[in-house]
């Protein structure tokens, strides 16, 4: 469910595929713990009610690609 005035992750991957920079409420930042830590990886917030979607990504020259998204808890255990 989105809150009105959220935007909806495919104007998200939208972005991300064209280059944009995101805005910064989406947290866009690389990942610098757990399995993702130190391959590059980036991830970013997915505006929901919740505020809790985190989509996991890789990005060079020619090629988004979309690695994983799920909720922080789920992709980012406490170990």
């Amino acid at each position: 469910m989105y809150a009105q005035g959220k935007v909806k992750p495919d104007k998200i991957v939208e972005a991300l595929s064209k280059g944009h920079k995101l805005n910064p409420k989406y947290k866009d930042k690389p990942i610098n713990r757990g399995v993702w830590k130190n391959k590059g990886f980036r991830d970013c917030h997915v505006i929901t009610v919740s505020n809790d979607w985190v989509l996991i990504y890789d990005k060079d020259k020619n090629f988004l690609t979309l690695v994983a998204t799920g909720s922080h808890a789920k992709l980012f255990p406490k170990f």
